[in-house]
C-alpha cells in the first residue's frame, strides 16, 4: 500500500506542476490593430488616408489611447480620435481616420508610419494592454508643369 501511495502523491505532484504551467499560460484581456490601406502613394502637399480599427480580444472591453510616430520628420500625421472605447456588445467600432502628409522638401522615398494604441488608464508600476501596426507612405517627387 506504501508504493501505491507514493506513486498517487507522485502522480498529484506532476498533475498540479501541470496544473501551474498551464494557468501560467493565459493570455490577458488585450486589443489588435488594424490598419488599411497599408500602402499609400502620394505627391506633396497631398494627404494620405488610412482607415484604423480597433478589435477587443480575450474580453478586452476599455478605452484605448491612439498614436502614430513617423519614420521621419518630414513626415506628418493625426490620427481622429485619439480615444476610442472597444466594448464587444456594443456594436461597430467607431471609425478612426489617420490622415499623413509630406512636407515641402521630402525626398521620393518610402517612408513608415507606426500607429500604436494604449489601454487606459496609463498607470505606472502596470502592464497595459498594448498593440501596433505600420503603414507605408511612399512619397512620388513632385514634377514642375512643363513652361511654354
Amino acid at each position: 500500500m506504501k508504493k501505491l501511495t507514493g506513486k498517487i502523491a507522485g502522480a498529484l505532484a506532476v498533475l498540479v506542476l501541470a496544473s501551474a504551467v498551464v494557468i501560467a499560460s493565459v493570455s490577458s484581456p488585450g486589443f489588435a490593430l488594424f490598419a488599411s490601406p497599408s500602402s499609400q502613394w502620394i505627391t506633396p502637399p497631398q494627404l494620405a488616408q488610412y482607415r484604423v480599427q480597433v478589435k477587443g480580444a480575450e474580453g478586452f472591453s476599455g478605452d484605448v489611447l491612439l498614436g502614430c510616430r513617423p519614420s521621419s520628420p518630414l513626415i506628418a500625421c493625426s490620427i481622429l480620435p485619439r480615444v476610442v472605447h472597444v466594448d464587444p456588445g456594443a456594436g461597430p467600432a467607431p471609425e478612426i481616420m489617420m490622415l499623413a502628409s509630406a512636407g515641402a522638401g521630402t525626398a521620393f522615398d518610402t517612408y513608415y508610419i507606426k500607429i500604436t494604441g494604449t489601454a487606459l488608464p496609463i498607470v505606472g508600476g502596470g502592464t497595459q494592454a498594448q498593440s501596433e501596426t505600420t503603414v507605408t507612405l511612399r512619397v512620388l517627387p513632385v514634377v514642375d508643369p512643363p513652361t511654354d
